[in-house]
């Protein structure tokens, strides 16, 4: 199909080019034969530059083979021309996604299901990036259909696993992109999505190796970031080999990244600063609990505040942070060039990113330094790997001085007491009865992430269960509605000798307050390890159940550490399996005193310095002035 304006645009008269040719090219796409595709686009473009479905069908064949720029140099020029044509839009944000550009990505799908209602690999990915459509399930059925027409579509093999994750049936989203690499094996998606999905149930061995894989047959700098981020959940790698591949990642992205050209900030060291927050956790998000009490709470007289928001779906708690803002940037669909002039413009002294590698995160904008001073805090348990940035914010608990300091590339600005302030939701239940009051018996459980609920954290909580006679433990998260899932945490309690009749499997609530309420099963609550819980900690003790948890050699096995300590819990707090174990048994023998302290918990918790947000953001206030007295002085 040849388009005159796009001919012109190419200085070629267009010639017709054979229907069967396309046909030839879709096939080979449709296959996975990513090569052999390109060769083919290449060949029909060379006699008529203006074919848009020979672009469209180069640019996907780039993109299988992660050639992310070259694809969107083919896609972007029919954009250019013709804004609306559907099957670019997708293939653009095909481009944008793969690459971690959520927002820019999420509006081109947008745009096309708006130009095209129905079409399914925009439904589909619309609800990975967390947009749900009621046309899920029938765009899901829309590649069944196909599949059972064409067994051998690597398309619709990956873009069902897509949309099966999306709809959370990950055994099936598993077996089609295995399916998807057993088609075509020297292609990297399917083993970064297999990556994901190991990642996503607690499997960072698996996931981590699957990652390596992808990594060795493409640089994709998501993929890169989502392998950097499931290191976190594995005890194997010490902090230093951690660092090693945090700070290969910072080298590439600083080679790509040039120093911003920006205005003088003048070197004033007393005057009104500017601090910039960056972060894609601006909504309902564990982040935004830690980070609200600092952002209502600094001294307008001494610093503006801007935020920039790189927040697909924002929401009520993303309206309460922008009123809380002296300037609030959406940047969601900006380039990193465009966020980094911004932030010039605005003139920010100290940058401070929430995000680390976790999704939504904009560190590329970091590495172009765009401000004199930059920082990252509380979204992520590790280095960014960034040279461009200075400082990492922590305490002396999570990063004891000389233990941790050679795990990070940025220097560590160690505040007084716990690195974190909490904010508790407003209208939490009451604090209930102990269930084992009324049962009988201890019931532990966990409410945290699956993704850290390892085999390593599953061996240590059947030791407890073994240590106290009749006990049961409750495992709470969305993915345990997932047979998937479910057989995976079972199994490695039966590994254990814990039979599944002491294990209860919990899905999500839909609302925070019926989330809390859950507590009410829960007696003792066992954090995870090497991964602690942060928000599941601080939620727990609010309601009521106290928290053990086991402190490791690197900041993310040190934060329930650090959080009982500030509440004035440190017995709670082990140094060994063992202790672990004996803690956990301690508790559970004198139920009258698990009763007396569920009820004085919240009250405790409430006049803790972690809920001293007032304190806590009084000592940042004097970090922040310190370190731009220094940058005045140094440079």
């Amino acid at each position: 199909m040849g388009h005159s304006w796009l001919s012109k645009l190419f200085g070629k008269h267009p010639q017709p080019s054979a229907p069967p040719d396309i046909a030839l090219a879709r096939a080979l796409l449709e296959q996975g034969r990513a090569q052999e595709a390109e060769s083919r686009a290449r060949a029909l473009l060379l006699g008529d530059p203006g074919c848009v479905e020979a672009r469209c069908i180069l640019s996907s064949a780039l993109t299988l083979q992660c050639r992310f720029a070259e694809a969107e140099q083919v896609i972007r020029p029919v954009l250019d021309i013709e804004p609306q044509c559907p099957d670019a839009l997708v293939g653009l944000a095909h481009t944008l996604l793969f690459r971690g550009m959520y927002g820019e990505a999420g509006g081109y799908y947008a745009e096309a299901l708006r130009l095209d209602p129905g079409r399914p690999e925009a439904i589909i990915y619309l609800a990975l990036l967390g947009v749900a459509s009621p046309q899920l399930l029938s765009a899901v059925r829309h590649y069944e259909e196909r599949l059972a027409r064409q067994p051998d579509s690597y398309i619709a093999r990956t873009r069902l696993g897509a949309g099966y994750q999306a709809l959370g049936d990950f055994g099936a989203a598993m077996s089609q992109h295995q399916a998807a690499s057993n088609l075509q094996p020297g292609l990297a998606g399917p083993l970064a999505s297999l990556g994901v999905l190991y990642g996503a149930q607690g499997c960072p061995e698996e996931s981590i190796a699957l990652f390596r894989k992808a990594l060795d047959i493409a640089d994709n700098p998501l993929w890169q970031n989502t392998y950097l981020f499931f290191l976190q959940y594995d005890e194997s790698d010490s902090g230093v080999e951690v660092l090693n591949q945090h700070a290969r990642w910072g080298k590439r992205h600083a080679a790509l990244a040039r120093i911003w050209k920006r205005t003088e900030n003048p070197s004033d060291p007393e005057r009104k600063l500017r601090i910039g927050f960056l972060s894609g956790d601006f909504f309902r998000h564990p982040v935004a609990h830690f980070f609200e009490p600092i952002l209502s709470r600094l001294d307008r007289t001494q610093f503006e505040v801007f935020c920039y928001a790189n927040v697909l779906k924002p929401d009520d708690v993303t309206d309460r942070l922008m009123a809380l803002s002296f300037a609030w940037r959406d940047v969601t669909k900006m380039s990193d060039a465009a966020v980094c002039r911004c932030i010039e413009d605005d003139g920010i002294d100290i940058l401070i990113d929430l995000s680390g590698h976790t999704k939504g995160n904009r560190l590329q904008v970091l590495a172009h330094k765009p401000a004199p001073l930059q920082i990252t805090y509380l979204g992520y348990p590790c280095t960014t790997g960034l040279a461009a940035v200075d400082y990492r914010l922590t305490d002396a608990i999570s990063d004891p001085p000389g233990m941790t300091d050679n795990h990070y590339t940025e220097k560590l600005l160690r505040l007084d007491g716990c690195f974190l302030t909490y904010l508790p939701p407003a209208d939490a239940p009451a604090v209930s009865i102990a269930p084992s009051r009324h049962k009988g018996y201890i019931t532990f459980g966990s409410f945290n992430n699956i993704s850290k609920v390892n085999r390593r954290t599953i061996r240590l909580w059947a030791d407890v269960l073994h240590a106290v006679p009749g006990s049961r433990i409750v495992v709470k998260h969305f993915a345990t509605s997932y047979p998937i899932a479910r057989e995976r945490i079972l199994q490695a309690f039966a590994a254990c000798g814990i039979a599944s009749e002491r294990v209860e499997l919990l899905s999500a609530h839909p609302d925070i307050n019926g989330h809390l309420d859950l507590y009410r099963e829960i007696d003792i609550a066992l954090d995870s390890f090497p991964y602690n819980g942060t928000t599941t900690t601080c939620e727990a003790i609010w309601m009521g159940v106290p928290v053990i948890t086991r402190v490791g050699e690197k900041h993310a096995a040190r934060v329930g550490a650090t959080l009982l300590t500030s509440l004035g819990f440190s017995a709670w707090v082990a140094a060994d399996d063992e202790e672990f174990v004996r803690a956990a048994v301690q508790l559970s023998a004198d139920l009258d005193g698990l009763q007396a302290l569920r009820l004085a918990l919240r009250d405790h918790m409430l006049a803790s310095p972690l809920l001293d947000g007032a304190r806590f953001t009084s000592g940042l206030e004097k970090a922040l002035r310190k370190i731009w007295r220094d940058w005045c002085v140094n440079g």
